[in-house]
């Protein structure tokens, strides 16, 4: 069993939660894991990490990173850095040894500007919205695969925020994904009111309109909370474009499906930026990724890579006992 599969293995499903268009399944660990590290948004708001453009002229798809705490610094794929030259999301999860300095990868996400507003940045209160986010993971990992480094496709990622837009019928000045976020405002605070965390929680599984399309797990409950409402905002900007009853729930074979699929797929590894190792998750209709540290999963996100939200048709139907000997419902 590999260490994707094994770390999925001991996680119970809760009951879902659902706010018009979002529903969340809890994904609860037996055994709580207290954080070694700082989170993003405390190491910033301590002073103990600065993160500034590579140099004076900047690129764009990295940014400097210096840690001067003595703890190890969590960023996780897609959360965004305003500031600097242009706002950024990060390209994977990465923890930043104590008294490190690292270049990491990023993605633009502001394609209108390139003057400095900031000598360095901050933290945002959001991650990439999910759609493109998922599309991003895509191509991090395809690239990972191929040799080229944690990039990812630049063009791709600003039609997303340009569709988007689009779709929302709102201009930004710099194409700035933060000025969508903040043109929802109001809908998607009530989204983060809606949803808490549960006693226990280390992840959820995310579904819109009644179909499953994401997972995040952190492995430790502490962090998770911390993050949760930066995730519902990323998932509620998808969910606010959602068609439909705003009462459909899918049902929780769907969820334990999801797992399966993710527990049952290939996992790559590649050296991790920063501390421990990189893991690619790919299968047929899910793509994701991770960051191992020693023996221990510290962080996975995926995404369904097809929009297919159904549950598998060998589980769809049955009671949630029976689908799995492997991912329990808590009761």
């Amino acid at each position: 069993m590999n260490t994707i599969a094994s770390a999925l293995d001991t996680l119970s499903i809760g009951t879902p939660q659902h706010f018009r268009h979002l529903t969340v399944f809890p994904l609860v660990h037996p055994t709580p894991r207290a954080p070694f590290y700082l989170t993003l948004d405390e190491a910033l708001a301590q002073g103990v990490i600065q993160v500034t453009e590579v140099s004076k002229g900047g690129h764009v798809p990295e940014l400097l990173l210096i840690n001067r705490g003595d703890r190890p610094v969590l960023l996780i794929d897609g959360e965004e850095l305003v500031g600097a030259k242009q706002n950024r999301v990060l390209n994977l999860t990465i923890l930043a040894a104590p008294y490190s300095e690292l270049v990491i990868p990023v993605s633009c996400v502001e394609q209108g500007r390139w003057s400095a507003v900031s000598p360095e940045f901050c933290a945002s209160p959001r991650v990439h919205f999910a759609a493109g986010r998922a599309a991003k993971v895509a191509s991090v990992s395809d690239r990972l695969a191929e040799g080229q480094g944690a990039v990812s496709n630049q063009s791709e990622v600003w039609h997303h925020i340009a569709e988007k837009a689009a779709r929302m019928d709102h201009h930004s000045e710099t194409g700035a994904m933060a000025d969508l976020f903040r043109h929802a405002e109001q809908d998607l605070e009530a989204y983060v009111r809606a949803f808490s965390a549960a006693p226990g929680q280390a992840g959820a599984i995310f579904a819109l309109g009644g179909k499953v399309v994401g997972l995040e797990v952190l492995f430790s409950p502490d962090t998770f909370a911390k993050l949760l409402p930066k995730l519902i905002r990323s998932y509620a900007l998808d969910a606010i474009e959602t068609p439909g009853d705003h009462s459909s729930i899918p049902p929780a074979d769907s969820a334990v499906s999801f797992l399966r699929q993710l527990a049952a797929a290939e996992a790559q590894e590649s050296p991790a930026i920063g501390l421990g190792k990189t893991l690619r998750l790919k299968a047929a209709k899910a793509v994701g990724i991770g960051l191992q540290v020693e023996e221990l999963l510290i962080h996975l996100a995926a995404f369904r890579s097809n929009g297919d939200g159904d549950a598998d048709p060998s589980t769809s139907g049955t009671r949630m006992g029976r689908a799995s000997q492997r991912f329990r419902r808590r009761s």
